[in-house]
């Protein structure tokens, strides 16, 4: 495996010797790995906290970092541009029921948690806020958020462990560590206004860019436990799920090209293989589309699509989860008019399908007078 190593400094000043020392550790050990064959050092530009960071300390970080004699690879990550990669993590966190709006302000934590009948627990971060939305009545909760008022959202601690289970890492210095992030109690994740915070973004960004080999000072040793829970929970081993428009058997293969059928014989009866599997409790509806119309959109950047979000093309597809149907000759839509799955039953059915919001299929019936548009790329 190649070793990915990573500095990931936030430019809210100048580096100091305890940075320069961690940068030149980590660019080290991907240099050095796989028996000098060499690995890969990335620099992360983490500007989250907006009010702070400052370009004239994003090129001093890079200037120094050249004064130093390293090289990292380009582009360079920086994460306020991806913040929509925050923003789906949270989205599938949410999926799982995770996650909670907390309206009470640090001053008002403090003072509950302060209370004579109240003990909580010290954690890293100080006390450890457990159920914060408990604090206030229902009513209160539901008036504040329908008034637009900002809050945090937290992580629901005791539910994310029941469904991560015992974790450990690997710590070079202090060997196999088990993971114990109760103790920082239900964390914030992100707030109304920024859809991120430390824990998530260094998470979400660790995944995606491959990284193997964390180099952090001793002060950050503790989030780790944190970390290694986010890691848990949005280790998801299939980024997406699609399928293909392409002729499958050799005899069509070989047909001249305007005479081959695209007719892709997955392509009717995917949604119904992946809802079979959430009648058999394999999948959530959530993570059902989640793979197969949050993430194509978000990977191949489809511009206001794959989310039912005011603004966005309105691409939908109803379905009844309950009514039973066999594939045969006779229902098989696409024009090579043959399935895999002939004989097969399933449990579901789809019912209607709108594409840009115009009613296309309808119980057997296509609109034939209704066409498509091309799909454009956004950011």
């Amino acid at each position: 495996m190649t070793v990915v190593t990573r500095f990931a400094p936030s430019p809210t000043g100048l580096l100091h010797l305890g940075h320069a020392y961690s940068a030149m550790l980590a660019h080290d050990a991907a240099r050095n790995a796989t028996g000098g064959a060499g690995g890969r050092f990335l620099l992360r530009i983490e500007d989250i906290d907006t009010g702070r960071c400052r370009e004239e300390f994003v090129a001093a970080i890079e200037a120094d970092l050249g004064w130093l004699g390293l090289e990292w690879e380009r582009p360079v990550r920086r994460q306020s541009e991806h913040m929509a990669d925050y923003r789906a993590a949270l989205d599938r966190l949410q999926a799982m029921g995770l996650l909670y709006p907390c309206f009470l302000s640090r001053k008002e934590l403090d003072a509950a948690l302060s209370a004579p009948h109240f003990r909580a627990m010290q954690g890293p971060e100080g006390p450890a806020v457990v159920d914060a939305d408990r604090l206030l009545p229902e009513v209160e909760r539901q008036a504040r958020l329908a008034a637009g008022e900002p809050y945090a959202l937290r992580l629901r601690m005791a539910a994310a462990l029941e469904r991560a289970g015992p974790l450990t890492w690997t710590d070079e210095t202090h060997g196999v560590q088990a993971a114990d992030p109760a103790a920082f109690g239900d964390v914030v994740l992100a707030r109304k206004d920024t859809p991120t915070s430390y824990h998530l973004s260094v998470t979400v960004d660790d995944a995606l860019q491959g990284v193997s080999l964390v180099v952090r000072g001793e002060d950050l040793f503790q989030a780790t436990h944190v970390h290694r829970l986010l890691q848990a929970l949005l280790d998801d081993r299939i980024d997406l799920i699609t399928t293909d428009h392409a002729p499958h058997t050799l005899e069509e293969k070989q047909k001249p090209y305007f005479q081959s059928m695209s007719g892709a014989p997955m392509v009717q009866h995917t949604l119904n293989c992946m809802l079979e599997f959430h009648h058999q409790g394999k999948i959530s509806l959530e993570k059902i589309a989640e793979k197969m119309c949050h993430s194509p959109a978000r990977l191949y950047r489809m511009y206001k699509r794959g989310y039912i979000r005011e603004g966005y093309y309105a691409d939908l597809t109803l379905v009844d989860l309950n009514q039973s149907w066999t594939v045969a000759k006779d229902n098989i839509l696409y024009k090579c008019g043959w399935s895999p799955l002939e004989g097969t039953t399933f449990h579901n059915k789809v019912l209607k399908t709108f594409v840009n919001g115009n009613l296309v299929y309808d119980e057997g019936n296509f609109a034939e007078d209704t066409f498509g548009m091309a799909i454009e790329v956004g950011a």
